[in-house]
């Protein structure tokens, strides 16, 4: 590193004795740009070479795209590797309501009043991939899983079904009501905006679809003054769309019960929503050990049977990423988080 300018840019130049050799380029900046119109107006004016995701939303990468064609300018989309995904309150001390989303079969019923597909489409166009579980397409073990991964396809009937047995029926005014003690079908749905840009839209898509059939669930985007506040999401009433998730975040530490978010650990505890489930516990601290491959295929079986089929979360599509490239730049993979590997770089 050679110059660091808080807030504005790194600057950073070659390392004559790295082990690999001479990387191309001798010096590389790396610019903060927190405005999406700005990054873009960077790089037409041939002010950076790279726009990095988290940056613009899909659909203004396609429309420059277009825009950009016969240029040599290039603008890929490429996978984050990361799920998109929804978490639901668990601890009846905060959710709303409390026979919402903790009972199984409403839980059931609400994911599949979920329009997957257009909720995709609407941040993502035609450019994404719908998710079942944590195993993403092209995942070697995938094929071997098929068959255990619980299908819930967009089905408004077998929901309406669903919350009947739940016992949640439509009152006079049109909501959900809970026939035992009368309690609404309100809330929020809550999103963030850390996924990258386009995604504020999703609770107004999934608000109105639930709206559908009587859950009465107003969307709401999370203030950015609030976007790490801890206590405040672990403790949010009802669901959170969010993402930028590893898929093995979600066995590793996002639903086992020994990392509930709590006062007592100041609210850091990746398991955020108070998820519980014992023998879910016991398969992820098994695939926490060294074992034969056979073995740790099993006890994914055994997950998707068992737990997933419960929906302990809502896996909703996998993310895609814009990356704006100038004429000739080669650049390493990229996806959302992980580190730039400079010397991979090159400018044909």
């Amino acid at each position: 590193m050679s110059r660091w300018e808080r807030g504005s840019f790194i600057g950073a130049v070659r390392f004559d004795d790295y082990y690999r050799g001479r990387p191309a380029f001798d010096t590389v900046q790396m610019r903060y740009v927190s405005d999406a119109n700005a990054m873009v107006a960077n790089f037409l004016a041939d002010a950076v070479d790279v726009v990095l995701p988290p940056s613009v939303d899909v659909e203004a990468a396609l429309e420059l795209q277009n825009r950009l064609q016969g240029t040599g300018a290039q603008v890929n989309l490429v996978s984050s590797g990361r799920l998109h995904f929804a978490q639901m309150q668990f601890r009846p001390q905060y959710a709303t309501p409390r026979n919402g989303f903790p009972n199984v079969l409403a839980r059931q019923a609400m994911y599949l009043g979920i329009d997957r597909q257009a909720l995709m489409e609407a941040v993502l166009g035609s450019t994404g991939t719908l998710a079942d579980s944590w195993f993403p397409p092209g995942d070697p073990n995938r094929e071997a899983l098929a068959t255990a991964i619980p299908q819930f396809p967009y089905d408004v009937t077998r929901a309406q079904q669903l919350l009947t047995q739940a016992g949640w029926t439509r009152g006079s005014d049109g909501v959900l009501t809970y026939a035992q003690t009368g309690e609404k079908f309100e809330g929020e749905v809550w999103a963030r905006r850390e996924g990258g840009p386009g995604q504020e839209k999703e609770p107004f898509i999934v608000s109105d679809g639930w709206k559908a059939f009587g859950a009465n669930l107003m969307p709401f985007v999370i203030p950015p003054a609030r976007n790490d506040d801890r206590e405040y999401q672990a403790t949010a009433p009802t669901i959170i769309i969010t993402g930028n998730l590893d898929p093995s975040g979600l066995y590793t530490d996002r639903l086992n019960s020994k990392f509930i978010a709590s006062p007592e650990n100041r609210w850091t505890g990746l398991n955020k929503m108070g998820y519980v489930d014992p023998e879910a516990d016991e398969l992820f601290d098994r695939l926490q050990q060294t074992i034969a491959m056979r073995d740790r295929v099993e006890i994914h079986r055994q997950l998707l049977t068992d737990v997933l089929s419960t929906l302990p979360f809502y896996p909703l599509y996998w993310e895609v990423q814009p990356v704006l490239m100038a004429k000739g730049i080669r650049t390493s993979a990229i996806s959302g988080r992980d580190t730039v590997r400079f010397f991979d770089w090159s400018r044909g």
